[in-house]
């Protein structure tokens, strides 16, 4: 199993980390675990914007490391997405 990335899905990670801080941390992290029933309204929006939902992983391998990218990213946070 290879887990290193390509320097453009690194780059794909640190930005999806940047918006993840940006639109709170570990706020948003409080915020998304103390009202379950807000998290879509509290994460789609960052997903939204870094343009996850384009993505095909099973497609091609490019989307398949932006996929682990913003996973991991989003693990950081322990983001429920």
């Amino acid at each position: 199993m290879i887990l290193d990335l390509s320097d453009d899905a690194k780059e794909y990670g640190r930005e999806a980390l940047k918006a993840f801080e940006s639109a709170g941390g570990d706020q948003l992290l409080a915020q998304a675990d103390a009202k379950p029933d807000t998290r879509a309204g509290l994460v789609m929006p960052v997903l939204e914007g870094l343009g996850v939902f384009e993505l095909e992983p099973r497609g091609d391998a490019d989307s398949l490391e932006a996929a682990a990218a913003v996973c991991r990213s989003a693990g950081y946070w322990a983001l429920p997405y």
